[in-house]
């Protein structure tokens, strides 16, 4: 072990120091990342671990802070990423609403405009009952059933244009 303090702790604080020189001269207070630490080193934060007596005990006398992680930053993250996706299926369900809304109004108007079951149904009844002179739904006597009048309009050719 002390092959390995012999050998990190002189790069560890050269690293510090040098971070800690720097944040100084542009005039930020300096926080040690462990993180960016381990990065300047190419080393891994697990590494740089077994050395936190010796890191702690020159920030103190650095007089600087270790930046620490508390977790509230991602708790807010996730409260925000929450808030955002409630707002979409908010967002989502409206317009779904109005989709519906509007497939109704094409289903009543298709429904409004179409022609109904009795009326596509009738031409044939009534031709099949005169035919054969009963009715075919009911088997009564029928004689001769009469067209029913609508509402159609009949235009020549002329008056089309």
């Amino acid at each position: 072990m002390k092959k390995t303090c012999a050998r990190w702790h002189p790069k560890i604080e050269s690293a510090i120091r040098k971070a800690h020189s720097s944040a100084i001269k542009k005039g930020a207070p300096f926080k040690l990342s462990i993180t960016a630490l381990a990065k300047e080193l190419s080393v891994s934060r697990p590494t740089l671990y077994k050395h936190e007596p010796f890191i702690e005990a020159l920030l103190h006398r650095l007089k600087a802070e270790r930046r620490r992680v508390d977790g509230q930053a991602a708790i807010d993250l996730l409260q925000d990423q929450l808030h955002r996706k409630d707002e979409k299926i908010s967002e989502l369900e409206a317009r779904n609403a109005a989709l519906m809304k509007d497939l109704q109004n094409v289903f009543d108007h298709i429904y409004g405009a179409s022609v109904t079951a009795g009326e596509l149904v009738e031409a044939e009844v009534r031709k099949r009952s005169n035919e054969d002179g009963r009715c075919i739904l009911c088997e009564s006597p029928v004689e001769n059933i009469t067209h029913r009048g609508n509402n159609v309009v009949k235009l020549s050719p002329k008056d089309r244009t």
